[in-house]
Order: structure tokens, then sequence, then C-alpha cells
């Protein structure tokens, strides 16, 4: 997942213009594992930075449940979530992201086809092998990245609509991915940075409202100190 966060918001190839190309193809070899296209996920996870917590707006907010039984569901039901959330958007601004639109049809075709392919060769293998672990995964992130940091998905301040995680063993369970209310601020800061970028602002943005939780699933605080 990491290498498709950073390629989505642009922190591999930077300012260098020969390397978009890669990091394009970084992007797209990524998002096979969760069999989705790299344009729509990448729409998709722009869009969360622009209207997170905003309701139905924001796709990443389905993962909010009433209950640990229904935010369980909705996390394993992401994938399906994300294909009709592309497909509504789709029909509302279609020829701004034609692309985007194409490239997620296209790979839904070839999911049929290599699913086709795989039941000749052995269902289970499939699912052993490719489905079940996609599904899990994305599920994983969702709960991870979705629902910690953004829980309890109501707030749309810009220092507060995420916080930052920082119970034990998040840095290295998450791998960096915890630094979450500093990577919303600054996106394109590539992800082994963040710790330090947090280090270096955590005291003003606590004195703007900063959260940080401090086990996982806890409701954010705001402690004196952090450190």
């Amino acid at each position: 997942f990491t290498p498709l966060h950073e390629a989505v918001h642009g922190a591999i190839a930077g300012r260098v213009r020969w390397m978009k190309p890669v990091e394009h193809a970084i992007g797209w070899l990524t998002t096979a594992s969760y069999l989705a296209a790299y344009p729509a996920v990448r729409w998709i996870h722009l869009r969360h930075h622009g209207v997170a917590n905003q309701g139905a707006k924001d796709p990443d907010a389905w993962v909010a449940g009433g209950n640990a039984f229904t935010t369980a569901l909705r996390c394993l039901a992401i994938v399906p979530h994300y294909h009709a959330w592309i497909v509504r958007a789709g029909l509302r601004e279609p020829a701004k992201r034609r692309s985007a639109i194409a490239a997620e049809l296209g790979t839904v075709v070839l999911l049929a086809i290599a699913v086709a392919i795989g039941v000749t060769w052995s269902w289970t293998g499939l699912l052993a092998l490719w489905v079940a672990p996609g599904l899990l995964a994305a599920a994983a992130l969702a709960f991870a990245l979705d629902w910690m940091p953004h829980h309890p998905h109501g707030d749309t301040g810009r220092f507060t609509n995420a916080t930052e995680l920082r119970f034990p063993l998040a840095p290295v369970v998450m791998m960096g991915q915890h630094n979450h209310l500093v990577h919303h601020l600054w996106p394109t800061v590539p992800v082994h940075s963040l710790g330090r970028l947090w280090r270096e602002v955590e005291p003003e943005l606590l004195e703007r409202g900063a959260r940080v939780a401090l086990r996982p699933g806890g409701g954010p605080i705001r402690p004196e100190s952090v450190r």
C-alpha cells in the first residue's frame, strides 16, 4: 500500500519529470493486488483528502458503522463500495473523469476474465492466493487508515479532521501511516518524513486543537504532551 499511496500523491517522482512514468507504473502494479485500477484509486483518495469527514461526499466515510460489527462489515465491503462509488460519481462528472472511469471499467472486465480463467484452473487457488488476500488487505487498510484516524468521522476542521495515532507499535504496524494529521495537512510529503515533520510542528498543531489517540480505536484526546 505504501508505494501506491506515495504514487497517488506524487511523492515518489516529486518534481523530477522523467520519474513520472515510473511513478504511474508503480501505482498500476500495486493497485492490481487490491482488485482495482490506479486512476480510480487515485481519484477516490484525492477526493477523500478534499472532503474528509463530510458525510457521503467522502468515499472513505463509508467505514463509519454504528457499532463494531457494522464497521467490520463495511471494511470488508470496501472494494465493492469503491467500485460502486466510481460508477455513481462517474455518472455525475463523466467528461472530467473519463480516463478514470475507462480504467475502472477495463479493470472490472479484466478481473472478470481472470476470475473465469482462475475458476477453470482452480477456484480454491484463485480465492486463496488473490481474491481473499486482496479483500482482507483492503479491509485492514480501511480500518487502519480510514476508520482509526478519522473516528468519530464528524469533524471537518482543517486541524482536527484527522488524528495522530500514537499508540505503542503504531509506527511499526502502520509503517509510518500513523502520522495521519500531518499527512492531510501536507499530503505530498513522503511517508518516511512525516514523523520528523510531526515533531517539528507538534506544539503549534496542539495549540490549534490537533488530537492524538494513545490507543487503537480510542477516542481522540489532546494531552499536554505526547512526546
